[in-house]
């Protein structure tokens, strides 16, 4: 199982740094295929297959989210806009639909990296209550 892993996560990130289309959505068919063939299979130990399951459903939600039901690359933004080319005076030129592969590549990694969203403006501010010194 571990050899559909890699080409399993190479599917999200790639769904996530093409640039924004209609047909961006196709991206998850052989997502749920691979997931459904994972599904169906086992490593023949408990350990393992617990493993498997603990490690794999999560992405694919997280797949099925940033594929099927958000914009990615124009809703998500990082809180400090590293992801933004910048002139020399510093003023924002490129929004990351728009960059270069590189820089995309670089954005959608940090994206998956981060799936509590710290210093994303998704990140959950308002539910978590502030923490106090002890």
């Amino acid at each position: 199982m571990a050899l559909f892993g890699i080409p399993y996560l190479s599917l999200i990130l790639l769904s996530v740094v093409v640039r924004p289309s209609p047909h961006r959505r196709l991206f998850f068919v052989p997502i749920l295929l691979l997931t459904a063939y994972v599904f169906g299979c086992t490593t023949g130990t408990f350990n393992g297959d617990y493993y498997l399951g603990a490690t794999w459903f999560p992405w694919f939600f997280f797949a099925s989210d940033y594929i099927l039901l958000t914009d990615v690359q124009r809703t998500l933004r990082q809180v400090p806009l590293k992801h933004a080319s910048t002139t020399r005076a510093g003023e924002v030129e490129v929004p990351i639909e728009k960059a270069p592969l590189w820089r995309r590549l670089r954005w959608g990694i940090s994206l998956l990296m981060t799936p509590r969203g710290v210093s994303w403006v998704h990140e959950p501010t308002a539910a978590l209550p502030p923490t106090s010194a002890r």
